[in-house]
């Protein structure tokens, strides 16, 4: 076999040998983009400028009755500013407690001064939850068709939920965050906070998100600078004592907002209204209707506080 001239077996290692420099040089500054994109530590400004103006917003509510208590300055905020909005209804709204509060005349309402003895049963009340979440996304212009309702379970008790049924609960909402990026790559995704802001374990709805975008960005799949995490229960605090990782002032949607809690709110029995969500958390939804921050965490977060200590 005839030899290549020497002058181009010199050319094609001077070619490999600058490549193979470049790729070393290369490799480090993609890696290093890669790392500092997918993750870097949350900060206020990369999560402000997201919230003031995402490209597309999807939010995914635990229960019905967190849209109001918890989100709905922000998704006032972002159908003022005709922001693209997706909005996921996580659970079926199953509410046993609440159901026997209504129904068995056995638990005093200091809000009516009686004992409710309503014909209501479980699916009753799952309906009506729903109903009342779907009044509240009207009163925010929530277009319908943006309104998706997951209708996952809720166990509703701790001794209820098994690890496998938590698990299950975490990996739909991980696999609907996957399916909304894939088609919104550069959407904000808006979830409960997974922080301890009041006394007590976890609610695992409120907690699925969480733990679902943790996976997600540990993963790299999608950058934690993409994911917004509201405080819920830190409405059970007086004003001077509510504490997030960050707030900001949506103060001029209240006016949204308490039409949004008035859906909650709608006592009328006869017609069917029966303010489920007013007697299901009434401390939350009596403070929440007159304030106009919300109240947010980080998900990589550097600051940490223990739990359920309060910061003024």
């Amino acid at each position: 076999m005839k030899q290549k001239p020497l002058y181009w077996r010199k050319l094609l290692f001077t070619f490999l040998g600058s490549l193979a420099v470049c790729l070393l040089i290369l490799l480090p500054i993609v890696i290093v983009y890669t790392t500092k994109n997918l993750a870097q530590p949350v900060t206020y400004a990369t999560l402000q400028a997201e919230i003031d103006r995402p490209e597309v917003s999807i939010y995914y509510i635990p229960h019905q009755d967190d849209d109001a208590i918890a989100f709905a300055l922000s998704i006032a905020h972002d159908v003022a500013n005709n922001i693209p909005i997706q909005v996921h209804l996580i659970s079926d709204g199953a509410n046993h407690d609440l159901q026997q509060n209504m129904a068995s005349g056995l638990h005093y309402c200091k809000w009516h001064n009686t004992n409710h003895s309503f014909p209501l049963d479980d699916q009753d009340i799952s309906r009506i939850r729903t109903q009342e979440f779907l009044a509240s996304m009207a009163a925010l212009n929530v277009p319908p068709d943006k309104i998706h309702l997951m209708n996952l379970h809720d166990y509703q008790t701790p001794a209820a939920w098994t690890a496998d049924l938590y698990d299950q609960l975490k990996d739909s909402v991980k696999k609907q965050i996957l399916a909304n990026h894939a088609q919104y790559p550069n959407a904000l995704h808006h979830c409960s906070s997974g922080f301890f802001d009041f006394d007590g374990p976890r609610n695992p709805v409120h907690l699925a998100c969480w733990d679902a975008a943790a996976e997600i960005t540990k993963a790299s799949l999608i950058q934690a600078d993409r994911f917004a995490f509201y405080r819920t229960y830190v409405f059970y605090q007086p004003p001077s004592h509510r504490w997030s990782q960050m707030t900001m002032n949506f103060s001029q949607f209240l006016p949204q907002h308490r039409i949004s809690v008035q859906a909650y709110q709608a006592y009328d029995p006869a017609n069917g209204q029966y303010a489920l969500g007013m007697h299901s958390v009434p401390i939350l939804m009596n403070n929440t209707i007159v304030d106009g921050i919300i109240y947010l965490d980080f998900l990589n977060n550097t600051v940490q506080v223990p739990n359920n200590v309060t910061v003024l």
